[in-house]
């Protein structure tokens, strides 16, 4: 009978050690999904910004043509630097 007992107590321990266990990899399962959802949340707002980045300077070459910012060529003697 002893034995029957200290087995069920036993049993009992390591299901109490597998059921900590198994919170423990459900909570880092939960971490790893709120990391996740953040990255691609950051990851869409990025794109959105070169989305728009990129559309102004298409506006602005658009605008000013593709020659239309200053180069070395465009320096003239007497101009001033801002």
């Amino acid at each position: 009978m002893q034995e029957v007992e200290s087995s069920n107590q036993q049993l009992v321990d390591n299901m109490e050690k597998v059921s900590d266990i198994v919170e423990t990899i459900t909570s880092c399962i939960s971490d790893s999904d709120v990391v996740s959802r953040k990255m691609l949340s950051k990851y869409d707002e990025s794109a959105t910004n070169i989305n728009n980045i990129e559309s102004i300077i298409q506006t602005l070459m658009h605008e000013l043509g593709v020659g239309g910012f200053m180069g070395l060529d465009d320096i003239r003697p007497g101009m001033k630097k801002l």
